[in-house]
């Protein structure tokens, strides 16, 4: 008889602890799913539409995955579409700047000829953007 108390009171406080541990790894999946699924949009919208053969590609993914992270992190309340909007900003102005348009561009603006300007560089200028303009923080 005695044995038989100590077995149910026993399996009564396992399964009391299974529950209590049950409701707190719920409770943290449930906080955590907003950012999961934001992240997931983020990168299902950055690698689809008019970019995403670039924006795919295998060598530009690393960089991808960073911008995605820190912006996400970063502005912790800012939309899937303004982050995606701000990365895709960011990689096709980078695109410009190593394809030389962006630099062409800026040393045309100087004097016309391209060659003025050249020991005036302006690194605000050079990385072309705020990453942060219109995110909520």
């Amino acid at each position: 008889m005695f044995h038989q108390s100590s077995f149910v009171q026993s399996s009564s406080m396992a399964a009391k602890l299974i529950e209590a541990a049950l409701e707190k790894q719920a409770a943290a999946f449930k906080a955590a799913l907003p950012g999961l699924i934001k992240k997931q949009t983020v990168n299902e919208s950055l690698r689809s539409g008019e970019n995403s053969e670039f924006l795919s590609h295998p060598s530009v993914q690393p960089l991808v995955e960073v911008l995605e992270q820190q912006m996400t992190e970063k502005y912790p309340k800012a939309s899937a579409a303004q982050i995606t909007a701000n990365v895709k900003a960011y990689l096709l102005g980078l695109g410009e700047i190593a394809s030389g348009r962006a630099l062409k561009a800026s040393k045309e603006k100087a004097n016309g000829s391209g060659t003025a300007g050249l020991g005036d560089d302006n690194w605000s200028d050079f990385a072309g953007q705020d990453l942060g303009a219109g995110l909520p923080k």
